[in-house]
């Protein structure tokens, strides 16, 4: 193991080594397929990490960044003194089982970080094999977990639904299968395949396993990400002034039989509405917002004002590596987490690291907007997006994107046959 510096950017042919390319596809894939195991959550792509892992050491290929190193040891040192002095904030039981799998959690997450810095500082291009993975992972898991909804015996949907109604795949949150959805989209809406028929299956997959997790976040950011694409399509991705013109006048035309024809369209979504459970739970987000946040489980509002509290009993140093649901335990009698990565987040970290981070990452998605790689940036506005609502923090994803902020990048597009 070898530490790199700033300068160092060494460029090897990994596309030739086949066990690499394999292992870096599969963890893209299988990122799809996890399971929380004794408190912990375990993708199957851990172990196609570890196996990653090995065989870099073995090949000597295995680097560490020194400023990425040098800056998550000081974020561990600061953990560890924010848990020593936890008792003296918050006189609550330290359980010293939870302590190490906080810990276990949280370096399962730096070898993510780590391991994929180190192979996209070898070979930048192994970044469009990972997301090359992921994205078939959403498709074709995406495809069978709809198999299984419609045609599936009791026993199989039983793995892929949560509470009999939402849609979960293989993942073990509907909220997060929702998340893996749409970064699936937004790898493929960059690279789509060359058949118009696998296009066609691939979008009516992604909508229709979006809608069916009754992922109110989901459809929200769903929704968003499309407009924002509208906008890059036609805006921003050199269009010529017809096209823009046509674009323009087919929206008003749009908007003119919707007002024309308000009631039939009224009583059509209606109708599709009622006919799902799935829609049905999700249109209070424009009914009634604030039922919204807070109805059907969600209750997010009160999560949210615990981290508040967490912070400010810790003095905003953050609980270090104690279980953060005992904590609200303690203190609210409810164990619910943050719903929202940057609370969790400060609780964890503290808040100083945590705006140190946020700052760290907003200069590297600039520096992407500047060089004009939207599919990154899209990844990242899908991120940035979910975090307002779910707690993202120990998502393999989001630390295999942060690999990619800050690792150069190299323009190519994968080929889809």
């Amino acid at each position: 193991m070898r530490t790199k510096n700033k300068s160092f950017s060494p460029q090897y042919d990994l596309n030739n080594n086949k066990i690499i390319s394999f292992l870096v596809f599969f963890i893209g894939f299988s990122m799809n397929i996890s399971q929380v195991i004794s408190g912990i959550n375990i993708a199957l792509s851990d172990i196609f990490l570890m196996l990653l892992f090995g065989y870099l050491i073995y090949k000597k290929l295995f680097y560490l960044n020194s400023f990425i190193f040098l800056y998550f040891l000081f974020i561990i040192c600061f953990r560890l003194f924010a848990t020593s002095l936890i008792g003296i904030w918050i006189p609550i039981p330290i359980s010293l089982t939870s302590i190490i799998i906080t810990i276990i959690k949280f370096l399962i997450n730096l070898l993510y970080l780590c391991i994929f810095m180190s192979i996209f500082s070898l070979n930048a291009t192994m970044k469009s094999l990972f997301l090359k993975g992921l994205m078939y992972g959403t498709i074709i898991l995406g495809i069978i977990s709809l198999v299984i909804f419609y045609l599936g015996p009791r026993s199989l949907q039983s793995i892929i639904l949560f509470g009999e109604l939402r849609l979960q795949g293989f993942m073990n949150d509907p909220n997060f299968f929702g998340y893996m959805q749409i970064s699936g989209f937004c790898v493929w809406v960059f690279n789509k395949f060359k058949s118009k028929l696998l296009n066609l299956i691939t979008i009516i997959t992604y909508v229709y396993t979006i809608i069916l997790s009754a992922s109110k976040t989901s459809l929200l950011i769903f929704m968003f990400i499309i407009f924002a694409y509208l906008i890059y399509q036609f805006f921003i991705n050199k269009r010529t002034a017809q096209q823009i013109i046509v674009f323009i006048f087919g929206i008003a035309i749009l908007i003119g039989i919707i007002w024309f024809e308000f009631d039939k369209i009224n009583l059509l979504f209606t109708n599709i509405i009622g006919s799902s459970p799935q829609l049905s739970r999700t249109t209070v987000l424009f009914d009634n917002f604030d039922t919204a946040v807070n109805a059907e489980g969600s209750d997010r509002a009160h999560a949210w004002n615990t981290a508040i509290s967490i912070m400010r009993s810790t003095n905003f140093l953050g609980i270090g590596f104690v279980d953060y649901s005992n904590i609200a335990t303690y203190m609210t009698g409810s164990n619910i987490i943050a719903h929202n990565t940057y609370l969790q987040l400060g609780v964890e970290w503290g808040v100083v690291p945590l705006l140190i981070s946020i700052l760290m990452i907003s200069w590297k998605i600039v520096v992407k907007v500047i060089a004009k790689y939207w599919e990154i940036v899209f990844l990242m506005l899908t991120l940035l997006s979910y975090s307002l609502s779910i707690s993202l923090q120990n998502s393999r994803l989001l630390w295999c994107l942060v690999a990619i902020l800050f690792t150069k990048e190299v323009k190519t597009r994968f080929k889809n046959n």
